[in-house]
């Protein structure tokens, strides 16, 4: 014990005094760390995405919008209480989900009537079957979504509809000879 009394007032001895405890310099890394880290994190709502994923999301909004300028002007309808209905059922089905197993997500019940509506309707009208009941579940639910995730959604239902419909009215696929089911079948493996 004495000679550790006297390591205390030795030249050695002075500078490791001056140390700061083990415990502090811990707290101060982690502090440090997660410091670091949330500069790294997006903010709460906020994605980082990769390339890759910027350019499928641009890629999607563009190709949607497109179809939208293209059909949306032309739009007609022979029957506005049908369209109303379809609308109606398409708003109403879109907030039911169906789980899908071994797949682990869920699927909208509108699918039947924006199909329906690939039938039954002009090309504008299954599109703004489709943009509207996106746009309802965003409403409905009030939930807070990225104004980039409600683009993309709204955008990408868009091009489905349009492509759906426009597999299911091809004069090609009636030139060789596919039928009502295969002209369906064909159109509903577009649009999913």
């Amino acid at each position: 014990p004495e000679s550790l009394g006297r390591l205390r007032h030795t030249k050695i001895a002075k500078p490791l005094q001056n140390l700061p405890h083990p415990a502090d310099v811990t707290s101060n890394v982690v502090q440090s760390t997660s410091s670091a880290n949330a500069k790294a994190r997006p903010a709460a709502g906020e994605r980082r995405f990769s390339a890759a994923a910027k350019l499928w999301i641009v890629s999607v909004t563009a190709l949607g919008a497109l179809a939208a300028a293209a059909e949306l002007p032309l739009w007609h309808s022979q029957d506005y209480l049908r369209f109303a209905t379809y609308l109606l059922a398409a708003a109403m089905t879109s907030l039911w989900k169906v789980r899908l197993p071994q797949v682990g997500g869920t699927m909208s019940v509108n699918f039947f009537f924006i199909l329906l509506g690939v039938v039954e309707l002009s090309a504008g009208e299954t599109m703004v079957l489709a943009a509207g009941s996106i746009l309802i579940q965003y409403l409905w639910r009030g939930q807070t979504h990225s104004p980039v995730q409600a683009v993309f959604n709204t955008a990408s239902a868009l091009l489905a509809a349009y492509l759906t419909h426009s597999v299911f009215t091809s004069a090609t696929l009636a030139e060789w000879g596919f039928q009502f089911p295969l002209r369906i079948g064909a159109a509903a493996f577009v649009y999913f």
